[in-house]
């Protein structure tokens, strides 16, 4: 029996809702394997093939980036609101059954930036010296400049202590660049100072651990290290030059004792399937394996390493969406779910982690804090009003978002009287904006927010929570009751194979995602990811059609019927 479905529906009425359907399986039922198209008597119908002897890559966790963005924003939020920042920390990387039955999506993984990101106030590195002048002994390293990251980091440990810490560098310092005008944008490391900058990794993953108690586990060496024409720090690195700093970085980890630190090629996007071939080609003893982004190709891109280099490993390590124009939640939600649920787990990454874990929102959907001249609509699992943070956040970024609302003429979101969970927004032809799901979107109920704050010129009315969950945490919510282990001392789902009679079409309407969780007394949990997307494109609502699921699980059949959006169904058999 299906005796659990987690459903986030299209138009928002149910959100993240969990619920015991109570489908049965009927033995030797009828199976059309092939469908059904509808027609004015009969009912699309949609088959679902368990191929349960195709056996993948088993799971090993799910998470999100920690930015100063996102410690800034939280730090705040525990200052003036400490019950919500609580909230958040438990929702998001809580793995006991009572936080996951309050909807949490259970994160075992966080990716840290080594020194500045795009999102966060100002540039740096832990070696910056103020005229670039060359300090390859790194007497000049200081981990201090983060002090709100490390902070959110040690409050996350003391609710999951077992979290696997990925770090990645935006750029390394300016002199190791030759840079004597201290820039972090652009440009490469010199080949004499390929060596300064292993022992710089080195000492960031032996200080973080000393100083703040926080262990690394996983590095990659450059993020997206084709792309150095950013307005932030970024650098290039290639190949050749990634395979050697991966062989020294090994070599000088080893030595410090870090030998069960791994390093991952490339950590950019699909649409270059070579590159970490090449590095692999060069250093594949010294790399455990590959991680990649989504802002480029499609995850098929992953494929041809897969074939190079089989077992592996291979993470996926950032993906952010949009706020504004009609695409939250479920335009994205379709995008995330397509892109990877379906897409880069099917090309057999082990790891999803999105990018910022939170960022602030004002009414309009626009993000902060982020540098100038960078993403200010960008997504994050779990967004916070702009009038839930106290005096301190007021203005940031303020003068730089304003000239972009000027420029793309948008106007503010109009509220439901009757608390509908789907906004409308409100518009102009050059305007589109972002809807605000409160009730159902909102935090879980244990505890009250917002009370008594104030709320002038907000969108969210004083009764209401201050905080979302986003598509993005949707995905990982539904990636997370699929993968989890089901007890303790079991490892994470394995991927399954499964079918449906969709796949081969240019335009599935459904995809789905199977896995398979030991429950340790010879028993297993089933786990089926299904997106229904047939929506007809979102024109118009009214068009938006059911579908009738047929399931077929060894000679048992489940019929149930769904409407579009992303559910997750669970069921217990040996």
């Amino acid at each position: 029996v299906i005796d659990f479905m987690l459903s986030n529906t299209w138009n928002s009425s149910q959100y993240l809702a969990q619920t015991n359907p109570n489908i049965q399986f009927v033995y030797n039922a009828t199976f059309n394997e092939d469908g059904q198209n509808s027609t004015d008597t009969q009912p699309t119908i949609v088959s679902i093939n368990v191929k349960e002897r195709r056996q993948y890559q088993k799971m090993v966790g799910l998470g999100a980036g920690v930015t100063d963005a996102t410690a800034i924003i939280l730090q705040a939020l525990k200052a003036n609101r400490p019950d919500a920042y609580e909230e958040i920390l438990n929702l998001c990387f809580n793995e006991s059954p009572e936080w996951i039955a309050k909807g949490g999506a259970g994160m075992n993984m966080i990716r840290l930036p080594i020194g500045a990101s795009d999102f966060g106030f100002t540039e740096y590195t832990y070696d910056d010296t103020v005229d670039g002048t060359p300090d390859p002994t790194l007497s000049n390293f200081d981990i201090n400049k983060s002090p709100k990251r490390w902070q959110t980091v040690q409050d996350i440990l003391k609710i999951n202590p077992g979290l696997i810490v990925m770090a990645s560098p935006w750029s390394p310092p300016a002199w190791t660049k030759g840079n004597t005008r201290g820039s972090l944008q652009g440009g490469s490391i010199l080949q004499q100072y390929e060596g300064a900058f292993g022992d710089y990794l080195v000492k960031f993953v032996k200080t973080l651990k000393e100083s703040k108690g926080i262990t690394v586990k996983v590095l990659s060496l450059q993020n997206e290290p084709l792309y150095d024409g950013a307005k932030y720090p970024c650098s290039k690195m290639l190949p050749d030059q990634q395979a050697r700093i991966g062989a020294l970085t090994r070599q000088k980890l080893d030595a410090a004792g870090f030998n069960s630190v791994k390093i991952l090629a490339y950590d950019h996007n699909w649409d270059n399937t070579e590159y970490p071939i090449d590095v692999f080609d060069d250093a594949a003893e010294d790399f455990a394996g590959v991680a990649w982004h989504c802002y480029g190709g499609d995850p098929s891109g992953q494929e041809p390493f897969n074939e190079a280099y089989p077992d592996r490993w291979v993470w996926f390590t950032e993906c952010t969406r949009i706020t504004q124009y009609y695409e939250e939640p479920w335009e994205n939600i379709k995008k995330q779910f397509s892109q990877i649920i379906k897409g880069s787990i099917s090309y057999n990454s082990q790891a999803v982690i999105l990018w910022n874990l939170a960022l602030q929102i004002d009414k309009e959907g626009f993000t902060v804090p982020s540098l100038p001249q960078t993403c200010r609509n960008c997504l994050a699992p779990i967004v916070v009003y702009d009038n839930s943070t106290g005096p301190e956040l007021e203005g940031m970024n303020r003068a730089a978002i304003d000239s972009q609302k000027n420029r793309r003429s948008l106007t503010g979101p109009t509220l439901n009287n009757d608390n509908d969970l789907f906004q409308m927004f409100s518009k102009r032809d050059d305007a589109k904006n972002l809807g605000v799901l409160m009730n159902a979107a909102s935090l879980s109920d244990a505890s009250a927010m917002n009370q008594g704050a104030d709320n002038e010129g907000s969108v969210i009315p004083p009764t209401r929570d201050t905080n979302y969950r986003t598509s993005d945490y949707v995905t990982l919510a539904h990636l997370g009751v699929a993968i989890r282990p089901q007890k303790d001392g079991e490892r994470w789902a394995q991927r399954v194979g499964v079918v449906t009679s969709e796949d081969d079409h240019s335009g599935p309407v459904v995809k789905a995602q199977l896995f398979r969780n030991s429950l340790g007394n010879g028993s297993s949990r089933w786990s089926v990811i299904i997106l229904q997307q047939y929506d007809h494109y979102g024109y118009d609502r009214a068009k938006a059609e059911d579908i009738t699921f047929q399931l077929k699980f060894r000679n048992y059949v489940a019929t149930f019927v769904l409407p579009p959006g992303a559910f997750t169904l669970q069921w217990t058999a040996e």
